[in-house]
């Protein structure tokens, strides 16, 4: 069992961010580093199952083992991971439960359990909706590696709706909320913390990939740009290369009205950004409670309704709930 001193010492790497922002591009070629192994699946669940089972869980009781490995194995990661229940109940997972340590058991998820090459040492995970917990992750990884990846809130709106059929006004305003919250908190808690722009990663690869590692503490080989498989299943970035030309799409695909709702609900950290607004002399917005109320509620059914198409009705209600079960954003845990 690890000590102390070996949990002080671990500092996995999170990459955050709002969907559609470049962060499976920047899994992807973190993932092409000879030293650093991230999965392909998102966990989500970390949040939920720090508020479930306490900070210090005891798992040494066998029925709280028995109902953690229940929650784990109804999660979307470990749908997507493949990983059974069995595998789970194995003497090492078991053990591992019994350290009453969520640095020890997460990092056995993410890494022991599911990483093949033993040769990566540096594990992570990429969840963009961690954006909304910092706090929670340095607590429990004091020397963790925040990597905040940020596109273009027109662009993420735009390919947000086009995948989901997310409202633009909404999800202008989530991204606009999450990056001030998300500052905030690091400046409150001191946290570790990179802050890339995607627009930056696809016209400069090289340069910005050498200062995350450098941030990361790992060497930088061209070799990690280069890709085997595409990295999107959806959208316009499905190829085997970084494309240059993924940004700037709003101007032929949202109008002009669009456009300036976008950039008032987002102004104020746009220019912050150096994003530079179409409208020149707006001022800034918010949605009232019944504009939010209602397209947080079409939000809900178009997610819903995607996941059903994708993987049939009985799979895709299932990984839905799960994922909603998973993805509440607990008041205790919230910054």
């Amino acid at each position: 069992m690890d000590s102390l001193l070996d949990i002080q010492d671990l500092s996995p790497i999170f990459i955050v961010g709002m969907p559609r922002s470049g962060t499976k591009l920047i899994r992807e070629i973190l993932n092409n580093n000879e030293n650093i192994f991230l999965p392909q699946a998102e966990t989500i669940f970390i949040p939920y199952l720090v508020n479930k089972y306490g900070f210090i869980p005891d798992f040494l009781s066998e029925k709280n083992r028995a109902r953690v490995i229940d929650d784990l194995s109804k999660s979307s990661y470990c749908y997507n991971m493949a990983i059974t229940k069995s595998q789970l109940y194995k003497d090492s997972f078991l053990e591992v439960l019994k350290s009453n340590c969520w640095a020890i058991i997460f990092r056995y998820i993410l890494n022991d359990l599911v990483n093949n090459n033993k040769n990566k040492v540096l594990f992570g995970d990429k969840t963009p909706i961690y954006i909304n917990h910092l706090k929670l992750l340095s607590k429990i990884y004091s020397k963790a590696k925040i990597l905040h990846i940020i596109r273009d809130p027109r662009d993420q709106a735009l390919s947000s709706r086009n995948i989901w059929k997310k409202n633009l006004s909404r999800n202008a305003q989530n991204w606009r909320d999450s990056i001030v919250k998300c500052r905030m908190s690091v400046k409150k808690y001191k946290i570790n913390y990179l802050e890339i722009k995607y627009e930056d990663l696809i016209n400069s690869p090289e340069l910005i990939m050498q200062r995350v590692c450098n941030y990361i503490g790992c060497s930088y080989n061209k070799s990690m740009l280069i890709f085997k498989k595409p990295i999107e299943n959806f959208g316009d970035a499905k190829d085997l290369y970084i494309n240059k030309n993924n940004s700037n799409k709003f101007l032929i695909h949202l109008t002009d009205r669009q456009i300036k709702m976008i950039e008032q609900l987002t102004l104020d950290v746009m220019n912050s950004l150096d994003y530079k607004t179409v409208h020149k002399n707006i001022s800034s917005r918010r949605l009232n409670i019944i504009e939010n109320s209602i397209y947080k509620l079409l939000d809900i059914y178009n997610i819903l309704r995607f996941n059903v198409l994708q993987k049939g009705l009985y799979k895709g209600l299932r990984y839905a709930y799960y994922l909603n079960k998973q993805n509440i954003n607990h008041s205790l845990l919230n910054e």
